[in-house]
This record gives structure tokens, sequence and C-alpha cells, in this order.
């Protein structure tokens, strides 16, 4: 993820945690945030935005008057913000008339890359970063489609197959695993 200003220099800037921030460098990195990530998230409203600041909880970096978040909050701004317009538009996106088709289309490319899983696990450096991202980010699947697909349901199950649900599950701690076995940073 890039970001339009290089993150503070931790030997020029002082690390201020969330709960010894005053008011008003809240507002100042509350304000950096928006300023840095509003071209990827425009739809965002203040109360959002707002939202997701108190819930994120980031340290914030203070420099001389310049009150600034380092990449790592501002990639958990991004994925707080990005969930909650993903909940706001789930009521929009099932309502749709191929929203069954599109969930379950999603839904099955998860389970098929889940079913991939145990090629990469064997040999995680088997492949190049491409396939791996692709292979990785199709497993994880999309909290949206879930969801969509069981507000379209019932599915039912081939006869004999695992279960889809329980393998969805595990996969966050799969993936742990093969970005370290890897070397992937965090």
């Amino acid at each position: 993820m890039q970001f339009t200003s290089s993150p503070p220099s931790e030997a020029v800037a002082q690390r201020v945690p969330y709960a010894r921030a005053s008011p008003q460098q809240m507002a100042q990195a509350l304000r950096f945030a928006q300023k840095e990530l509003q071209e990827k998230l425009p739809a965002a409203s203040w109360v959002r935005w707002l939202t997701a600041f108190h819930t994120v909880r980031p340290d914030l970096w203070v420099e001389q008057q310049t009150v600034s978040l380092d990449k790592r909050g501002l990639t958990r701004m991004v994925r707080r913000l990005t969930e909650y317009l993903e909940m706001c538009d789930m009521e929009h996106l099932i309502h749709r008339p191929d929203a069954p088709y599109i969930a379950q289309q999603l839904v099955n490319f998860q389970d098929e890359a889940i079913q991939a899983l145990p090629e990469l696990e064997a040999n995680p450096t088997a492949c190049g970063p491409a396939v791996y991202r692709l292979v990785t980010g199709l497993a994880r699947g999309s909290s949206v489609a879930q969801e969509v697909y069981r507000a379209t349901g019932p599915h039912e199950r081939p006869d004999g197959a695992d279960d889809p649900e329980l393998a969805r599950t595990a996969v966050h701690g799969r993936l742990q695993a093969l970005r370290k076995a890897r070397g992937v940073p965090r």
C-alpha cells in the first residue's frame, strides 16, 4: 500500500500512544489520516473516520507542531474504514438480482484457492509472488461475499464434500504460517 507522504522518522518524531495523546493531537492525526487516505476512501463520512480512528487507537507521531500516523497506523485505518464501507453497502448488495450468483462465484473461488493451499504449504517457494498473492488473496475471501452468500442461502453441499465453512475458518492461521515459511514480512 502506497501513501502520499513518507512515514515519520522515528529518529526525529516522538511516538505518543493513543491513550496519552491530547485532543488537539488526535484531531491533527485524524486530519493527517484523512488527507493521506481520502483518495483511497472518498466515500467515508466524517463519523466513519472518527469511529475508525477511535477503534484503531493508533500511535501518534509528533514532530514539533506536526502530528501524523505511521504506515502501520494508516494501514489499520484503511482496513477498518473498508470494513465499515463494506457493511454499509451490504443491504444494497443483497437486494441486487445478481447478488446470489456473484456471491456464489466468489465463495467458490475462495474454496478452490483453499484447496490449492496444501500445494503451497508443501513447497512455500514453488511459485512466484504474483501466483502467491493470487492464491492467498482468493483463499482469504471476502467478508461481503460471505455475508451475501449466507443471506441468499440456503446452499447445498455436494454429497461427500468436506465442510467448506470449517476450512474457511482455518484459513487465517494457515496463511500466517505460509507467510512465515516464505519469509514474507507481516
